[in-house]
């Protein structure tokens, strides 16, 4: 009979791999937890409970994982967690129990969480880099490292905020306060008459109940064009490719009714940005280095017909909403059943374009990473 250590089994070269901050996203949203070292030089999980406080634990060699019994705040067990690094993904493997004799939960995939957004104009998911030649063709951007976070976020929901009530809800809300921050005051309300005829449309990212951006687009007059006038991210989705994807949604929605161009106007920080994409300038820029070009905006155009210059994935666009926020069928109020009962089409068609609205999440659509 061999005796061994199970500490032998360890490779601990991947310790280096597992220590950071690791972002999933889930049925509560964005969830961060971090891998540390502790005092004693051995690794320590610490992350957020379903209730918002910490949980903590110490990481000891179990095979190919690293296993900890998770402790709360006031000392009382929590469960036990085990992670080990996927290293052909990139990412970090987790499942959760509550008790030792109870099955594993569902795998959890968590990817490093991306850098700190730096300071820069607004309205765009990447930081802002000098501006090439307009004679040198932009180069391919890279394929980033946390790329494969737009895998996740396929989710999509578009507010035409066709109706008043509809400038509260849940995503034009997110909008609103996003704009603020972004621009210095709320596009929303701003273009609220426009979004009710139709003029302009509202497109917002989201996971789940986890707001990402929007873009406020529209067409062009005498032109078939469509103008993108916001484009926004949250700082914590900035250079994942969510604007890209935003643009990637408008120009479907240019295919879709047969525009063959998106305009956008910009500062002169993000002009490499649109160029990476494969934007070309709508009018001569000048030369690009001078001051007056550095306080100008700039016009940008691109030709639906192409392909972005780096892949975009267009996500899909939810249609739906959740049992827990329109409540089934069978948990109608007594008058919603009464009005059908004496076949008020007007109120049954009413109360049931109010189920079809979700203004609070999506999560019983989403799938939890």
């Amino acid at each position: 009979m061999f005796d061994f250590d199970l500490d032998d089994l360890w490779d601990e070269n991947i310790e280096a791999e597992l220590l950071g901050p690791w972002v999933y996203i889930g049925k509560k949203g964005l969830t961060q937890y971090r891998v540390s070292r502790g005092k004693d030089q051995k690794l320590v999980f610490e992350g957020p409970d379903a209730t918002g406080g910490q949980l903590s634990g110490t990481l000891q060699p179990q095979g190919p994982w690293l296993q900890a019994e998770l402790l709360g705040e006031e000392g009382e067990a929590a469960g036990i967690i085990r992670l080990r690094f996927a290293e052909e993904r990139q990412a970090v493997l987790s499942n959760f129990r509550r008790l030792a004799d109870v099955p594993w939960g569902k795998d959890i995939v968590a990817h490093r969480a991306p850098p700190p957004a730096a300071s820069g104009g607004a309205g765009t998911d990447e930081r802002p880099a000098a501006p090439r030649e307009p004679q040198a063709e932009a180069e391919k951007s890279p394929w980033e490292p946390w790329s494969h976070w737009k895998d996740e976020f396929r989710r999509i929901e578009v507010r035409a905020v066709a109706k008043e009530k509809e400038l509260v809800s849940r995503w034009a809300i997110e909008a609103s306060k996003l704009s603020l921050a972004a621009f210095g005051f709320n596009v929303v309300a701003g273009a609220g008459r426009a979004i009710a005829t139709g003029d302009i449309e509202v497109a917002c990212l989201a996971k789940g109940g986890t707001f990402i951006g929007f873009a406020m687009f529209g067409p062009v007059e005498n032109k078939p064009a469509i103008e993108v006038h916001y484009l926004a991210v949250k700082d914590p989705f900035k250079r994942c490719g969510c604007g890209a994807m935003l643009l990637g949604y408008v120009r479907e929605r240019c295919l879709a009714v047969g525009a063959s161009q998106i305009l956008a106007t910009c500062r002169w920080h993000y002009i490499g940005y649109y160029l990476g994409l494969g934007f070309d300038f709508g009018q001569d820029p000048g030369n690009l280095y001078s001051t007056e070009a550095m306080t100008n905006l700039h016009h940008v155009r691109f030709d639906v017909r192409r392909q972005f210059k780096r892949p975009v994935l267009v996500p899909a666009v939810a249609t739906t909403v959740c049992r827990r926020c329109s409540g089934p069928r069978s948990k109608r109020s007594g008058a919603g059943r009464r009005a059908e009962a004496r076949g008020d089409a007007r109120q049954a068609a009413s109360r049931l374009e109010e189920w079809q609205r979700c203004s609070v999440c999506q999560e019983a659509f989403e799938e939890d990473h």
